[in-house]
């Protein structure tokens, strides 16, 4: 299914219950404080007159953005439920602003204070019924045609041993929540498919083959032959995708804290290519990286403005780095080493490197050379808080000893990470390694709060000097 389309139809909805839910709360204002009739007239504007009617569903639109509700993995496989208690909470909250920035400042004069009250729950019921109501309805006719077998997440199954027929068992199952299995994987060539040999599309070694051939939006690995290692490296094959790969708990315990569980008709199963950060956190801490990043650049620009006629020649360095979902990206910074400091090919920087200038020590010391990556939060290549990107070259040497680094593929890099302020700066392959495990902490620990004490300890480092 369309997810640009399905976000457009709750979005125009809740558009109009917005409007909808507003006017009439507007028109009772207006016969409560001035004692009018039904009628045209009553949403003439008279009070808070700089708030127009065409805000309300802007306002709106932001408290639902915030929330996560209009993100793109819970657009269409969503839980009516869930949407329930959701569109409740953030509709309380909406409300709550609404009414201590709008309607507090209506004169009472004439009514009393309990017409506060009486508004307040009046806009709550009004704003939370007429936004529910549209979208039960969008997706209620969702669900109906995930049930139906018109929308559906076309799924592979890695294992034909006993997970494998448990996932077979509940195949019917699984049609309700959208997953539409193809068929099942041999782990190995000796295997016998048990499940039936009609319903065994493959071997292990031609996974990359079937997913592109069968359009698969999900691999569901149910086997135990397949080790840590080979789903790590199943993870840096489809970096590129947005392909979910799901797992059995109990053969990966190394994974609870850094990844999302959640069941499946019984079936439980971890996902391992999502973020565990809740919807709302991420789409807060976008909005941080924004501002933060805006401000950031505002205030330090005429200092490198200056830093830059002291560097002389070229002195922004622009270097190529992968970002989220092996996306390759460049990176901004200000240079710090001579013009020909690679001439000899990628080299790992250290505080005695003698290629760095005078003036990139001093700037390197207090991560002043950094300042442009801020310009790289703006355009979504990186966020403020996040694992340092490195080169392709140095990524391939990691995953060679550590497969797991790409699990950081996951999330947006940062300026500043746990692996930066509690290690700093890695000269060797061995030391990019021990500052990949406070990386993958930061995966397992990964909110807003932690955010912010990251960037704490950042401050702490930079003003103490030591950035190298």
């Amino acid at each position: 299914m369309n997810e640009t389309k399905q976000r457009y139809k709750y979005v125009l909805a809740d558009a109009i219950a917005a409007l909808v839910a507003w006017s009439l709360f507007y028109a009772f204002r207006r016969m409560e404080i001035d004692d009018l009739q039904m009628g045209f007239h009553l949403i003439n504007p008279q009070y808070n007159a700089r708030i127009v009617l065409p805000l309300i569903p802007l306002f709106w639109f932001a408290i639902h953005w915030l929330s996560g509700y209009y993100n793109r993995k819970v657009l269409v496989f969503r839980s009516r439920l869930n949407e329930l208690i959701t569109t409740f909470v953030v509709t309380f909250l909406g409300v709550l602003l609404l009414f201590f920035s709008i309607v507090l400042d209506d004169p009472i004069n004439e009514v009393g204070f309990s017409y506060f009250y009486v508004s307040f729950l009046l806009l709550f019921c009004l704003q939370f019924g007429f936004t529910y109501a549209f979208r039960l309805l969008i997706t209620s006719f969702t669900i109906r045609k995930i049930r139906q077998g018109s929308i559906t997440q076309p799924t592979l199954v890695v294992g034909v041993g006993k997970m494998a027929q448990q996932i077979r068992a509940e195949e019917s199952k699984l049609r309700y929540s959208g997953h539409h299995v193809l068929g099942y994987v041999k782990v190995a060539e000796e295997d016998e498919c048990s499940i039936m040999e009609s319903a065994c599309v493959g071997k292990w070694e031609d996974l990359n083959e079937l997913v592109e051939q069968m359009q698969v939006s999900v691999i569901i690995i149910a086997d135990e032959k397949v080790r840590p290692i080979e789903v790590y490296k199943l993870i840096a094959t489809f970096r590129y995708r947005t392909l979910t790969i799901k797992v059995m708990p109990k053969q990966y315990d190394w994974l609870k804290g850094s990844v999302e569980l959640n069941h499946v008709h019984g079936i439980p199963l971890v996902d391992i290519t999502t973020c565990h950060m809740p919807a709302w956190q991420r789409n807060v801490k976008r909005v941080f990286d924004v501002v933060f990043s805006t401000i950031a650049l505002l205030l330090t620009f005429p200092m490198m403005a200056l830093l830059c006629i002291g560097i002389g020649k070229k002195p922004l360095f622009k270097q190529e780095r992968i970002g989220q979902r092996g996306r390759p990206f460049t990176i901004y910074k200000l240079r710090s080493m001579r013009l020909d400091a690679e001439k000899d090919g990628p080299q790992l920087s250290s505080e005695t490197d003698t290629r760095i200038t005078p003036i990139g020590r001093f700037m390197r010391k207090y991560r002043i050379d950094e300042l442009p990556q801020f310009y790289n939060v703006l355009k979504g290549d990186m966020s403020v808080v996040g694992p340092r990107p490195e080169r392709a070259f140095y990524i391939e040497k990691i995953a060679q000893q550590a497969p797991y680094y790409y699990l950081l593929s996951k999330i947006r890099p940062g300026i500043t990470s746990l692996g930066m302020v509690k290690y700093g700066y890695a000269n060797t392959i061995e030391k990019m390694l021990e500052r990949v495990n406070y990386e993958l902490l930061y995966l397992d620990k990964m909110s807003l709060a932690f955010d912010v004490k990251i960037l704490i300890y950042t401050i702490r480092t930079i003003f103490m000097g030591k950035g190298m």
